[in-house]
C-alpha cells in the first residue's frame, strides 16, 4: 500500500500450538476504506472446546462487518464500536447456546490511516500490541488486564517470572461477560498513536507474549525480511519454545518518508528518533493522544498523559494490594479485581472491618511472594497503611495461600 507517501506492508497468521488440539485464536489483516486504511486484530478466545474458537470467530466477523459498514467518521469511536458490537454479540449467542455460557474472547486491535499517520487501538484482555522502531525498540502499548501482567509493568515481576508465572492466564476484563456501550468504565482501552519513520506494530496473543522473550521478538522485528516471514519466524520460535497454547501474530510494516513539499513529515531535525524516543505506551483511558494534537504538542501531551498516569497506576497496585490481603483477612472470597473505586476510604473502611472479622478463610486472593511478616511496604504505601497490613497479616500467618475460584475473574482453563 502507499497513500500519501506513505507505505504499508502488512500479514497475520494464526496457529494452533504443540499442546492445544484446536485454536481458539483468530485475527483480522485487511484494507479497509478503500485501502486507505487497514484493520488489523489478535484475537484469542476463552471458554474451552468450541466456546473460545466460536467467540473469537464471532468477534472477528462482527469487527469486520461493522467497520466496512461504517467507513467514514473517526476511527477510534468506529473500531471502539465494533468491538462494543461484537462483545454484545457474544453475549446474546451465550443466552441462545447453554453450553459455550462460559465462551468469550480479548483482543487487540488497531485501525493504521495512512493518511493522518496514525494508529488507533482498541485493547481488551491480555493479547498484546507492541510497536518497533530502530530508534526506541520494542515497546508494549497495551496494558494486559490481568494482575501479573500490571505487576510486571509496576516491576513486581520480572519478564521471566511474569512468563512462568500459575496465575498468568487469570485475566481481569473479557469480551462476552456482560452488555457493554463503549465508552463504560473498566471496559475498553484505546489509544492513539503517531507513526514516524520506520515502524512495525505486532498485534499478537499470549501464546507467543509467554513463550518469545520480548528481546528476541524485537531481533525478529529487526530484521529486513517481510512482514509474512516475520510472522512465520515467531510461531516458529513459539513453538520451539514449547507451543503450549494458540499462537497468532499480527504485523504491519510501514514506512513515513518526507513530504512532496520537502518538509520532514517524520521528526524534528529530519531524525526520528527525536520524537520516537519519548513516546510512552498507551494509557488505561480514551484518547491518550488526541487526534487534533498538532506535530509539535504531540510529544509533550502524550508525555504528560504517561507522567500522570504513573500516579494512578501506583493507586491501582496499592487498591489491589490492600484488597486480597483484607478480604483473605476477612475470609471473603471475591477474587483478584474486586471494584475498588475510591482509594484510601474505602480501604481504610475495609481494613476497619478485616479487624472486626473472626472467621478463617481456606484460601487467599494473591500469592505474596515474600511469605514473611512483613508484605507491605511503607515506602511504596505509606506508614500507616502499610502497618495495617502487616499487622493483621501476622495474625493471619497460618492461614491457606491458594487461590480458590475467584468469582470475578475469568481465567483461560481451555483443554489443559
Amino acid at each position: 500500500m502507499n497513500r500519501s507517501n506513505a507505505t504499508a506492508t502488512f500479514y497475520g497468521a494464526t496457529d494452533t500450538g504443540r499442546v492445544r488440539n484446536n485454536n481458539e485464536d483468530n485475527f483480522i489483516a485487511c484494507e479497509i476504506r478503500g485501502g486507505t486504511h487497514i484493520l488489523l486484530a489478535a484475537i484469542d478466545g476463552i471458554g474451552g472446546y468450541e466456546g473460545g474458537e466460536v467467540a473469537a470467530r464471532i468477534a472477528r466477523d462482527v469487527i469486520v462487518s461493522f467497520v466496512n459498514a461504517h467507513p467514514e467518521g473517526d476511527c477510534l469511536e468506529v473500531l471502539k464500536q465494533a468491538v462494543t458490537e461484537a462483545n454484545n454479540t457474544i453475549v446474546a449467542q451465550k443466552k441462545q447456546d447453554s453450553h459455550r455460557s462460559n465462551m468469550g474472547c480479548v483482543l487487540s486491535s488497531a485501525i493504521i490511516s495512512l493518511s493522518e499517520k496514525r494508529l488507533y487501538m482498541v485493547h481488551i484482555g491480555d493479547s498484546r500490541l507492541y510497536r518497533y522502531s530502530p530508534c526506541s525498540g520494542l515497546t508494549k502499548l497495551s496494558h494486559d488486564h490481568s494482575l501479573v501482567g500490571f505487576r510486571e509493568e509496576i516491576g513486581m515481576l520480572t519478564e521471566d517470572q511474569a512468563m512462568k508465572h500459575p496465575q498468568r492466564n487469570i485475566i481481569e476484563r473479557s469480551l462476552g461477560d456482560i452488555l457493554h456501550t463503549p465508552d463504560d468504565e473498566n471496559y475498553l482501552d484505546s489509544g492513539i498513536f503517531p507513526i514516524f519513520g520506520s515502524t512495525q506494530f505486532l498485534l499478537c496473543s499470549d501464546g507467543l507474549s509467554d513463550m518469545v522473550y520480548s528481546a528476541d521478538i524485537a531481533g525478529v522485528l529487526s530484521s529486513d525480511a517481510s512482514a509474512h516471514e516475520e510472522v512465520a519466524r515467531l510461531i516458529d520460535m513459539a513453538n520451539d519454545a514449547g507451543g503450549k497454547d494458540n499462537i497468532t501474530a499480527v504485523i504491519a510494516k510501514l514506512t513515513v518518508p518526507e513530504d512532496a513539499s520537502g518538509n520532514n513529515d517524520v521528526a524534528d531535525n529530519g531524525n526520528p528518533c527525536n520524537r520516537i524516543a519519548g513516546l510512552p505506551p498507551a494509557d488505561n483511558r480514551d484518547d491518550l493522544i488526541s487526534a487534533e494534537a498538532t506535530d509539535a504538542s504531540l510529544q509533550a501531551t502524550s508525555s504528560q498523559h504517561y507522567s500522570d498516569n504513573k500516579s494512578s497506576r501506583l493507586t491501582r497496585f496499592k487498591i489491589y494490594l490492600i484488597t486480597a490481603v483484607v478480604t483473605f483477612l476477612a475470609g471473603g472470597t471475591v477474587g483478584f479485581f474486586i471494584g475498588v473505586t475510591t482509594g484510601e476510604q474505602q480501604a481504610q473502611a475495609a481494613i476497619e472491618a478485616a479487624e472486626k472479622a473472626k472467621s478463617e478463610t481456606d484460601s487467599i486472593i494473591m500469592q505474596v511472594n515474600n511469605p514473611t511478616d512483613t508484605i507491605a511496604e511503607a515506602e511504596r504505601l505509606g506508614e500507616q497503611t502499610a502497618d495495617s497490613i502487616n499487622r493483621l497479616y501476622r495474625q493471619k500467618t497460618d492461614s491457606a495461600r491458594t487461590v480458590h475460584n475467584p468469582s470475578t475473574t475469568v481465567s483461560r482453563n481451555n483443554n489443559q
